[in-house]
Protein backbone atom coordinates (compact mmCIF):
# COMPACT_ATOMS: atom_id res chain seq x y z
CA UNK A 1 0.00 0.00 0.00
CA UNK A 2 2.82 2.36 -0.51
CA UNK A 3 4.66 2.34 2.96
CA UNK A 4 8.07 1.87 1.08
CA UNK A 5 7.21 5.76 -0.79
CA UNK A 6 8.72 9.20 0.39
CA UNK A 7 5.24 10.67 0.31
CA UNK A 8 3.37 7.98 2.14
CA UNK A 9 1.50 9.83 5.15
CA UNK A 10 2.90 7.70 8.23
CA UNK A 11 1.76 10.83 10.86
CA UNK A 12 -0.70 8.49 12.57
CA UNK A 13 2.11 5.59 13.64
CA UNK A 14 3.62 4.77 16.98
CA UNK A 15 6.89 6.27 17.66
CA UNK A 16 9.59 4.06 18.19
CA UNK A 17 13.12 3.86 19.72
CA UNK A 18 15.35 1.98 17.73
CA UNK A 19 17.10 -0.67 18.48
CA UNK A 20 14.47 -2.14 20.40
CA UNK A 21 12.02 -5.26 20.64
CA UNK A 22 8.22 -5.39 18.99
CA UNK A 23 7.29 -7.36 21.52
CA UNK A 24 5.32 -6.75 24.16
CA UNK A 25 7.38 -7.09 27.45
CA UNK A 26 4.63 -6.36 30.37
CA UNK A 27 1.41 -8.44 31.11
CA UNK A 28 -0.47 -4.58 30.78
CA UNK A 29 0.82 -4.62 27.48
CA UNK A 30 0.77 -7.62 26.09
CA UNK A 31 -2.40 -8.24 23.94
CA UNK A 32 -3.14 -11.50 26.40
CA UNK A 33 -1.67 -10.79 29.17
CA UNK A 34 1.27 -13.21 28.36
CA UNK A 35 4.48 -11.70 27.87
CA UNK A 36 6.99 -11.52 26.56
CA UNK A 37 4.67 -11.05 23.52
CA UNK A 38 5.24 -14.24 20.44
CA UNK A 39 4.84 -11.95 17.80
CA UNK A 40 5.55 -13.30 14.29
CA UNK A 41 4.12 -10.98 11.76
CA UNK A 42 5.44 -7.90 9.69
CA UNK A 43 6.42 -4.59 11.07
CA UNK A 44 7.04 -1.32 9.10
CA UNK A 45 9.60 1.68 10.45
CA UNK A 46 9.36 5.07 8.47
CA UNK A 47 12.21 7.73 9.56
CA UNK A 48 13.25 11.23 7.69
CA UNK A 49 16.77 12.51 7.62
CA UNK A 50 18.81 14.46 6.23
CA UNK A 51 22.17 14.07 4.58
CA UNK A 52 24.35 17.61 4.43
CA UNK A 53 25.08 18.23 0.66
CA UNK A 54 29.21 17.77 1.49
CA UNK A 55 28.52 13.93 1.13
CA UNK A 56 27.73 14.22 -2.21
CA UNK A 57 29.96 11.74 -3.88
CA UNK A 58 31.18 9.67 -0.99
CA UNK A 59 30.75 6.18 0.27
CA UNK A 60 27.90 5.78 2.35
CA UNK A 61 27.18 2.32 4.23
CA UNK A 62 24.08 1.72 6.18
CA UNK A 63 24.80 -0.50 8.82
CA UNK A 64 22.65 -3.07 10.77
CA UNK A 65 24.56 -5.29 13.88
CA UNK A 66 21.30 -7.50 13.81
CA UNK A 67 17.53 -7.61 12.53
CA UNK A 68 15.32 -10.10 13.54
CA UNK A 69 14.58 -12.09 10.78
CA UNK A 70 14.06 -11.00 7.21
CA UNK A 71 14.57 -7.55 6.73
CA UNK A 72 14.00 -5.23 3.33
CA UNK A 73 15.24 -1.70 3.00
CA UNK A 74 13.96 0.98 0.78
CA UNK A 75 15.14 4.73 0.44
CA UNK A 76 13.59 7.71 -1.26
CA UNK A 77 10.90 4.98 -2.57
CA UNK A 78 13.61 2.80 -4.07
CA UNK A 79 14.28 -1.05 -2.98
CA UNK A 80 17.80 -1.28 -1.52
CA UNK A 81 18.10 -4.94 -0.59
CA UNK A 82 17.09 -7.50 2.06
CA UNK A 83 18.90 -10.00 4.59
CA UNK A 84 17.71 -12.96 6.27
CA UNK A 85 18.82 -14.00 9.55
CA UNK A 86 18.48 -12.14 13.14
CA UNK A 87 21.89 -12.61 14.91
CA UNK A 88 24.67 -11.25 12.63
CA UNK A 89 25.09 -7.76 10.67
CA UNK A 90 24.83 -6.63 7.79
CA UNK A 91 25.23 -3.26 5.11
CA UNK A 92 24.21 -2.13 2.05
CA UNK A 93 25.89 0.68 -0.14
CA UNK A 94 23.39 3.51 0.03
CA UNK A 95 25.03 6.30 -1.89
CA UNK A 96 23.52 6.55 -5.37
CA UNK A 97 20.10 6.25 -2.99
CA UNK A 98 19.96 8.82 -0.89
CA UNK A 99 19.29 13.24 -1.52
CA UNK A 100 21.99 15.34 -0.56
CA UNK A 101 21.27 18.81 1.00
CA UNK A 102 17.64 17.39 1.09
CA UNK A 103 15.66 14.87 3.15
CA UNK A 104 15.50 11.35 2.31
CA UNK A 105 13.01 8.80 3.86
CA UNK A 106 13.85 4.95 4.65
CA UNK A 107 11.58 2.27 5.06
CA UNK A 108 12.33 -1.10 6.56
CA UNK A 109 9.83 -3.95 6.30
CA UNK A 110 10.91 -6.91 8.79
CA UNK A 111 9.29 -10.57 8.77
CA UNK A 112 9.56 -12.20 12.03
CA UNK A 113 8.73 -15.61 10.71
CA UNK A 114 7.63 -18.17 13.66
CA UNK A 115 9.14 -20.76 14.66
CA UNK A 116 7.67 -24.30 13.61
CA UNK A 117 6.26 -22.32 10.29
CA UNK A 118 8.66 -23.72 7.84
CA UNK A 119 12.45 -25.82 7.92
CA UNK A 120 14.26 -23.31 5.84
CA UNK A 121 14.81 -20.84 8.04
CA UNK A 122 17.32 -20.78 10.96
CA UNK A 123 16.25 -21.19 13.50
CA UNK A 124 13.53 -23.09 12.30
CA UNK A 125 11.93 -24.99 15.23
CA UNK A 126 10.37 -23.84 18.83
CA UNK A 127 13.84 -23.59 20.60
CA UNK A 128 14.76 -22.46 24.18
CA UNK A 129 15.21 -18.53 23.85
CA UNK A 130 12.59 -16.25 22.89
CA UNK A 131 11.56 -15.10 19.19
CA UNK A 132 12.24 -11.31 19.60
CA UNK A 133 11.49 -8.93 16.79
CA UNK A 134 12.65 -5.81 15.09
CA UNK A 135 15.56 -3.75 14.52
CA UNK A 136 17.34 -5.81 17.42
CA UNK A 137 20.89 -4.22 17.49
CA UNK A 138 22.21 -0.91 16.46
CA UNK A 139 22.11 0.25 12.33
CA UNK A 140 23.71 3.78 11.46
CA UNK A 141 25.37 5.73 8.39
CA UNK A 142 28.84 5.29 8.13
CA UNK A 143 30.10 8.01 5.03
CA UNK A 144 34.28 7.71 3.87
CA UNK A 145 35.70 8.99 1.25
CA UNK A 146 35.38 7.09 -2.13
CA UNK A 147 38.71 5.24 -0.99
CA UNK A 148 38.39 3.21 2.66
CA UNK A 149 39.46 1.01 4.72
CA UNK A 150 36.62 -1.76 4.63
CA UNK A 151 38.38 -3.65 7.77
CA UNK A 152 42.12 -4.70 8.64
CA UNK A 153 42.12 -8.51 9.91
CA UNK A 154 44.88 -9.81 12.35
CA UNK A 155 45.86 -13.85 12.95
CA UNK A 156 48.42 -14.11 15.78
CA UNK A 157 50.21 -16.96 14.42
CA UNK A 158 52.29 -18.10 17.40
CA UNK A 159 53.36 -16.24 20.43
CA UNK A 160 56.76 -15.08 19.83
CA UNK A 161 54.57 -12.08 18.63
CA UNK A 162 54.52 -13.04 14.43
CA UNK A 163 51.10 -11.89 13.03
CA UNK A 164 49.49 -11.25 9.29
CA UNK A 165 47.76 -8.51 8.35
CA UNK A 166 45.31 -8.36 5.72
CA UNK A 167 43.96 -5.00 4.57
CA UNK A 168 41.19 -4.59 3.05
CA UNK A 169 40.66 -1.23 0.78
CA UNK A 170 37.52 -0.16 -1.22
CA UNK A 171 37.40 2.35 -3.83
CA UNK A 172 33.86 3.24 -5.40
CA UNK A 173 35.00 6.16 -7.52
CA UNK A 174 37.90 6.48 -10.47
CA UNK A 175 41.22 4.89 -9.98
CA UNK A 176 43.61 5.93 -7.51
CA UNK A 177 46.15 5.44 -5.47
CA UNK A 178 46.28 5.74 -1.52
CA UNK A 179 49.41 5.48 0.38
CA UNK A 180 49.16 3.21 3.86
CA UNK A 181 50.54 3.57 7.22
CA UNK A 182 50.33 1.08 10.27
CA UNK A 183 50.91 1.81 13.50
CA UNK A 184 50.69 -0.88 16.33
CA UNK A 185 50.09 0.70 19.89
CA UNK A 186 49.37 -1.24 23.41
CA UNK A 187 46.37 -0.72 24.64
CA UNK A 188 46.31 1.09 27.85
CA UNK A 189 42.55 0.49 29.55
CA UNK A 190 41.18 2.06 33.11
CA UNK A 191 38.38 2.85 34.11
CA UNK A 192 37.05 5.66 32.13
CA UNK A 193 37.76 4.38 28.72
CA UNK A 194 37.04 0.37 29.31
CA UNK A 195 33.68 0.57 28.22
CA UNK A 196 34.49 2.64 25.08
CA UNK A 197 32.73 0.75 21.73
CA UNK A 198 35.70 2.26 19.88
CA UNK A 199 39.38 0.73 19.64
CA UNK A 200 41.07 4.43 19.54
CA UNK A 201 39.94 5.25 23.15
CA UNK A 202 41.96 2.71 24.33
CA UNK A 203 45.46 3.27 22.86
CA UNK A 204 48.67 3.43 24.75
CA UNK A 205 52.00 3.65 23.74
CA UNK A 206 53.34 3.22 20.34
CA UNK A 207 55.50 -0.08 20.18
CA UNK A 208 58.17 -0.81 17.81
CA UNK A 209 57.33 -3.91 15.20
CA UNK A 210 59.24 -5.38 12.06
CA UNK A 211 57.26 -5.68 8.66
CA UNK A 212 56.03 -3.26 6.06
CA UNK A 213 55.00 -0.40 7.89
CA UNK A 214 54.33 1.98 4.80
CA UNK A 215 53.14 0.81 1.18
CA UNK A 216 51.51 2.80 -1.60
CA UNK A 217 48.70 0.92 -3.23
CA UNK A 218 46.63 1.09 -6.92
CA UNK A 219 42.93 1.01 -6.60
CA UNK A 220 41.12 0.31 -9.90
CA UNK A 221 37.53 1.93 -10.68
CA UNK A 222 34.99 0.32 -8.55
CA UNK A 223 37.12 -2.32 -7.08
CA UNK A 224 38.90 -3.68 -4.25
CA UNK A 225 42.36 -4.22 -2.87
CA UNK A 226 43.84 -6.60 -0.39
CA UNK A 227 47.16 -6.03 1.49
CA UNK A 228 48.70 -9.26 3.31
CA UNK A 229 51.10 -8.63 5.20
CA UNK A 230 53.49 -10.17 8.10
CA UNK A 231 54.56 -8.65 11.27
CA UNK A 232 56.46 -9.41 14.15
CA UNK A 233 56.03 -7.63 17.63
CA UNK A 234 59.45 -8.39 19.68
CA UNK A 235 58.52 -9.61 23.29
CA UNK A 236 54.77 -9.30 22.61
CA UNK A 237 52.37 -8.95 25.78
CA UNK A 238 49.91 -12.12 25.71
CA UNK A 239 46.51 -12.19 25.82
CA UNK A 240 45.27 -14.40 28.78
CA UNK A 241 42.45 -14.85 30.87
CA UNK A 242 44.69 -13.11 34.19
CA UNK A 243 46.25 -10.93 32.18
CA UNK A 244 44.11 -9.84 29.23
CA UNK A 245 46.86 -7.71 26.85
CA UNK A 246 45.78 -5.88 23.86
CA UNK A 247 47.08 -4.08 21.14
CA UNK A 248 45.72 -1.19 18.93
CA UNK A 249 46.19 -1.55 15.45
CA UNK A 250 46.26 1.71 13.51
CA UNK A 251 45.69 2.37 9.47
CA UNK A 252 46.00 5.72 7.96
CA UNK A 253 45.21 6.52 5.00
CA UNK A 254 46.97 9.58 2.64
CA UNK A 255 46.57 10.56 -0.66
CA UNK A 256 50.04 9.82 -1.33
CA UNK A 257 53.36 9.52 0.40
CA UNK A 258 53.97 13.45 -0.10
CA UNK A 259 50.17 14.18 0.39
CA UNK A 260 49.79 13.63 4.37
CA UNK A 261 45.70 14.60 3.27
CA UNK A 262 44.15 12.26 5.38
CA UNK A 263 41.53 9.61 3.52
CA UNK A 264 40.71 7.57 6.24
CA UNK A 265 41.45 6.04 9.37
CA UNK A 266 40.98 2.60 10.78
CA UNK A 267 41.76 1.38 14.27
CA UNK A 268 41.31 -2.27 15.64
CA UNK A 269 41.72 -3.76 18.77
CA UNK A 270 43.74 -7.32 18.86
CA UNK A 271 45.64 -9.50 20.87
CA UNK A 272 48.17 -12.45 20.61
CA UNK A 273 47.54 -15.26 21.82
CA UNK A 274 47.08 -19.38 19.99
CA UNK A 275 44.51 -21.35 20.99
CA UNK A 276 45.18 -25.33 20.00
CA UNK A 277 43.72 -28.91 19.91
CA UNK A 278 46.49 -31.55 20.93
CA UNK A 279 46.33 -34.94 22.39
CA UNK A 280 43.11 -34.71 23.76
CA UNK A 281 43.98 -31.00 25.43
CA UNK A 282 43.05 -27.68 25.15
CA UNK A 283 45.74 -25.49 24.64
CA UNK A 284 46.06 -21.04 25.18
CA UNK A 285 49.64 -20.35 24.69
CA UNK A 286 51.22 -23.76 24.24
CA UNK A 287 49.98 -24.56 28.16
CA UNK A 288 47.26 -26.91 28.64
CA UNK A 289 44.37 -24.75 29.97
CA UNK A 290 40.57 -26.36 31.98
CA UNK A 291 37.72 -24.10 31.24
CA UNK A 292 35.11 -23.54 34.05
CA UNK A 293 32.68 -21.37 32.65
CA UNK A 294 29.03 -20.13 32.51
CA UNK A 295 26.78 -19.70 29.63
CA UNK A 296 24.76 -16.08 28.87
CA UNK A 297 21.38 -15.58 26.52
CA UNK A 298 21.64 -12.04 25.70
CA UNK A 299 18.26 -10.96 26.90
CA UNK A 300 16.35 -8.96 29.53
CA UNK A 301 13.15 -8.25 30.97
CA UNK A 302 13.11 -4.83 30.52
CA UNK A 303 14.54 -4.96 26.67
CA UNK A 304 14.42 -8.42 25.42
CA UNK A 305 17.35 -8.77 22.81
CA UNK A 306 17.92 -5.03 22.30
CA UNK A 307 20.21 -5.43 25.57
CA UNK A 308 21.84 -1.89 26.14
CA UNK A 309 25.82 -1.50 26.14
CA UNK A 310 25.52 -0.80 30.02
CA UNK A 311 23.73 -4.09 30.87
CA UNK A 312 26.28 -6.30 28.60
CA UNK A 313 29.19 -4.58 30.32
CA UNK A 314 27.77 -5.46 34.11
CA UNK A 315 26.41 -9.03 32.89
CA UNK A 316 30.01 -9.29 31.57
CA UNK A 317 31.36 -8.43 35.20
CA UNK A 318 29.07 -10.60 36.90
CA UNK A 319 30.86 -13.33 35.00
CA UNK A 320 34.25 -12.45 35.64
CA UNK A 321 33.52 -11.89 39.41
CA UNK A 322 32.57 -15.64 39.63
CA UNK A 323 36.05 -16.50 38.42
CA UNK A 324 34.83 -18.02 35.27
CA UNK A 325 37.51 -18.49 32.48
CA UNK A 326 35.06 -19.19 29.70
CA UNK A 327 31.76 -17.96 28.73
CA UNK A 328 29.02 -19.88 25.99
CA UNK A 329 27.36 -16.94 24.04
CA UNK A 330 24.43 -19.22 23.91
CA UNK A 331 23.03 -20.37 21.43
CA UNK A 332 23.62 -17.29 18.74
CA UNK A 333 26.07 -14.43 18.10
CA UNK A 334 25.56 -11.94 20.49
CA UNK A 335 26.26 -8.03 20.35
CA UNK A 336 29.75 -6.98 18.60
CA UNK A 337 30.08 -5.35 21.99
CA UNK A 338 29.89 -8.34 24.29
CA UNK A 339 33.35 -9.46 22.22
CA UNK A 340 35.02 -6.22 22.50
CA UNK A 341 35.01 -6.20 26.10
CA UNK A 342 35.12 -10.14 27.03
CA UNK A 343 38.92 -9.19 25.30
CA UNK A 344 39.36 -6.48 28.17
CA UNK A 345 38.00 -8.55 30.61
CA UNK A 346 39.61 -11.34 29.92
CA UNK A 347 36.75 -13.85 29.24
CA UNK A 348 37.34 -16.95 26.71
CA UNK A 349 34.30 -17.49 24.31
CA UNK A 350 32.78 -19.59 22.27
CA UNK A 351 30.27 -18.51 20.06
CA UNK A 352 27.67 -20.42 18.12
CA UNK A 353 25.05 -19.73 14.77
CA UNK A 354 21.51 -20.80 15.88
CA UNK A 355 21.11 -24.16 14.65
CA UNK A 356 19.02 -25.92 17.13
CA UNK A 357 18.18 -29.28 17.48
CA UNK A 358 18.09 -30.59 13.70
CA UNK A 359 16.83 -33.86 14.28
CA UNK A 360 15.21 -35.35 11.00
CA UNK A 361 17.15 -36.26 7.62
CA UNK A 362 14.52 -33.88 5.75
CA UNK A 363 15.81 -30.30 7.88
CA UNK A 364 19.27 -31.32 6.55
CA UNK A 365 18.42 -31.80 2.97
CA UNK A 366 16.45 -28.75 3.32
CA UNK A 367 19.30 -26.66 4.97
CA UNK A 368 22.06 -28.47 3.17
CA UNK A 369 20.33 -27.15 -0.24
CA UNK A 370 20.34 -23.48 0.65
CA UNK A 371 23.24 -23.48 2.99
CA UNK A 372 21.98 -20.65 4.38
CA UNK A 373 23.76 -21.53 7.37
CA UNK A 374 27.14 -20.83 5.58
CA UNK A 375 26.40 -17.39 5.06
CA UNK A 376 25.57 -17.00 9.03
CA UNK A 377 28.63 -18.56 9.89
CA UNK A 378 30.80 -16.27 7.77
CA UNK A 379 28.94 -13.63 9.42
CA UNK A 380 29.53 -14.63 12.63
CA UNK A 381 33.20 -14.85 12.03
CA UNK A 382 33.94 -11.96 9.92
CA UNK A 383 32.41 -9.41 13.10
CA UNK A 384 34.59 -10.60 15.81
CA UNK A 385 37.34 -11.62 13.79
CA UNK A 386 40.26 -9.74 15.63
CA UNK A 387 38.52 -10.82 18.92
CA UNK A 388 41.13 -12.75 20.98
CA UNK A 389 38.77 -13.86 23.59
CA UNK A 390 37.06 -16.23 21.09
CA UNK A 391 38.79 -19.53 21.16
CA UNK A 392 36.00 -21.79 19.51
CA UNK A 393 33.37 -21.16 16.85
CA UNK A 394 30.22 -23.57 16.92
CA UNK A 395 28.61 -25.01 14.29
CA UNK A 396 25.36 -25.82 16.27
CA UNK A 397 23.34 -26.87 19.36
CA UNK A 398 21.68 -30.28 20.45
CA UNK A 399 21.22 -31.59 17.19
CA UNK A 400 20.30 -35.24 17.64
CA UNK A 401 20.21 -36.98 13.83
CA UNK A 402 23.20 -38.97 13.42
CA UNK A 403 22.73 -39.59 9.62
CA UNK A 404 25.09 -38.45 7.29
CA UNK A 405 23.30 -35.44 6.18
CA UNK A 406 24.72 -34.04 9.52
CA UNK A 407 28.13 -34.63 8.44
CA UNK A 408 27.52 -33.25 5.41
CA UNK A 409 26.45 -30.17 6.89
CA UNK A 410 29.44 -29.74 9.64
CA UNK A 411 31.56 -30.58 6.29
CA UNK A 412 30.28 -27.77 4.34
CA UNK A 413 31.12 -25.07 7.10
CA UNK A 414 34.31 -26.57 8.01
CA UNK A 415 35.43 -26.64 4.21
CA UNK A 416 34.25 -23.21 3.63
CA UNK A 417 35.95 -21.84 7.02
CA UNK A 418 39.15 -23.49 6.86
CA UNK A 419 39.61 -23.33 2.76
CA UNK A 420 37.96 -19.03 2.91
CA UNK A 421 38.77 -17.56 6.11
CA UNK A 422 40.73 -19.45 8.62
CA UNK A 423 41.49 -17.69 11.75
CA UNK A 424 43.45 -19.65 13.74
CA UNK A 425 40.52 -21.00 16.08
CA UNK A 426 38.82 -24.27 16.55
CA UNK A 427 35.73 -25.82 15.59
CA UNK A 428 33.80 -27.40 17.79
CA UNK A 429 29.27 -27.89 18.49
CA UNK A 430 27.10 -28.54 21.18
CA UNK A 431 25.97 -31.99 20.96
CA UNK A 432 23.43 -34.26 23.06
CA UNK A 433 24.95 -36.50 25.91
CA UNK A 434 21.87 -38.84 25.36
CA UNK A 435 21.43 -38.98 21.71
CA UNK A 436 23.48 -39.52 19.30
CA UNK A 437 25.92 -39.61 22.53
CA UNK A 438 29.45 -40.30 23.77
CA UNK A 439 30.10 -42.34 20.08
CA UNK A 440 28.38 -39.26 17.50
CA UNK A 441 30.07 -39.38 14.36
CA UNK A 442 30.24 -35.92 13.55
CA UNK A 443 32.24 -34.86 16.53
CA UNK A 444 34.72 -36.37 14.10
CA UNK A 445 34.93 -33.31 12.16
CA UNK A 446 35.45 -31.33 15.27
CA UNK A 447 38.85 -30.03 16.71
CA UNK A 448 37.01 -29.99 20.39
CA UNK A 449 34.66 -32.43 20.93
CA UNK A 450 31.21 -30.87 22.66
CA UNK A 451 28.20 -31.98 24.04
CA UNK A 452 25.27 -31.02 26.71
CA UNK A 453 25.80 -32.95 29.83
CA UNK A 454 22.05 -33.54 31.62
CA UNK A 455 22.23 -36.58 33.12
CA UNK A 456 19.75 -37.09 35.68
CA UNK A 457 17.71 -34.36 34.65
CA UNK A 458 16.61 -34.71 30.98
CA UNK A 459 17.59 -38.35 30.68
CA UNK A 460 18.78 -41.29 33.25
CA UNK A 461 17.95 -42.22 36.11
CA UNK A 462 16.65 -39.00 38.21
CA UNK A 463 18.92 -37.11 40.18
CA UNK A 464 21.67 -39.11 39.29
CA UNK A 465 24.54 -37.07 38.40
CA UNK A 466 28.21 -37.85 38.67
CA UNK A 467 28.34 -41.05 37.83
CA UNK A 468 26.43 -41.08 34.39
CA UNK A 469 28.35 -37.85 33.70
CA UNK A 470 31.71 -39.73 34.59
CA UNK A 471 30.66 -42.56 32.14
CA UNK A 472 29.67 -40.46 29.66
CA UNK A 473 33.15 -38.37 29.42
CA UNK A 474 35.28 -41.37 29.96
CA UNK A 475 32.93 -43.32 26.77
CA UNK A 476 33.89 -39.60 24.83
CA UNK A 477 37.74 -40.00 25.72
CA UNK A 478 37.86 -43.24 24.62
CA UNK A 479 35.99 -43.15 21.53
CA UNK A 480 37.76 -39.47 20.73
CA UNK A 481 41.27 -39.86 22.74
CA UNK A 482 42.69 -37.14 20.25
CA UNK A 483 39.94 -34.17 21.30
CA UNK A 484 39.49 -31.93 24.10
CA UNK A 485 36.38 -32.73 25.61
CA UNK A 486 33.49 -29.35 26.90
CA UNK A 487 30.77 -29.47 28.41
CA UNK A 488 28.87 -26.75 26.80
CA UNK A 489 25.67 -27.14 29.07
CA UNK A 490 25.05 -28.37 32.39
CA UNK A 491 22.81 -27.48 35.03
CA UNK A 492 19.25 -27.23 36.99
CA UNK A 493 16.66 -24.57 36.50
CA UNK A 494 16.22 -21.85 38.99
CA UNK A 495 12.41 -20.91 40.23
CA UNK A 496 11.07 -17.29 41.41
CA UNK A 497 10.80 -18.14 44.80
CA UNK A 498 14.46 -19.67 44.97
CA UNK A 499 12.85 -23.43 45.95
CA UNK A 500 15.07 -25.19 43.25
CA UNK A 501 18.58 -23.56 44.69
CA UNK A 502 19.34 -26.79 46.93
CA UNK A 503 19.05 -28.83 44.09
CA UNK A 504 21.32 -26.44 41.81
CA UNK A 505 24.28 -26.67 44.14
CA UNK A 506 23.76 -30.53 44.09
CA UNK A 507 23.65 -30.35 40.41
CA UNK A 508 26.61 -28.17 40.29
CA UNK A 509 28.93 -30.31 42.63
CA UNK A 510 28.02 -33.78 41.42
CA UNK A 511 28.16 -32.85 38.01
CA UNK A 512 31.76 -31.21 38.35
CA UNK A 513 33.18 -33.82 40.64
CA UNK A 514 32.22 -36.21 37.59
CA UNK A 515 34.73 -33.93 35.51
CA UNK A 516 37.02 -33.44 38.27
CA UNK A 517 38.31 -37.29 37.74
CA UNK A 518 39.96 -36.77 34.65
Amino acid sequence: NGRQLSNYDDSNWEKKILPGVENALTEATAPNGYYPEFYNDGIWYRKNFNVDASNNGKFIKLMFYAVNYVCDVWINGKYVGYHEGGYTPFAFDVSSFLNYGSSNTIAIRVDNIAWGARKDIIPFNNVDWFNYAGVIHDNYLEITETVSVTRVNVIPKNIDGNISTTIVLNNTGASADAFAKINIYEASINNNNIKSEFAKDIIGKEVSFSGTTEKTIQINEKNIAVLKLDHQIPNPKLWTMKNPNLYVMKITLTKSQNDPTIIDEYYTQFGIRTVAAKNGKFLLNNRIMFLPGVARHEEHPDYGRSVPKEIIYSDLIAVKNLNALYLRTAHYPNHLYTYLIADRLGIGIMEEIPAWQWDSKDVYDIQNARKLYIQMFREMVFKDYNRPSIFMWSTSNECHWNGIERLTYNNNIKTDYRNNYDDGRLLTQSAAADNPGAADQSQSIMDVAGWTIYFGIFYGMSRQYQGPTFTFVNSAQTNFPDKPIIDTEFGYWSTKDGSTTNEQVNVLNQTFNGFKIF
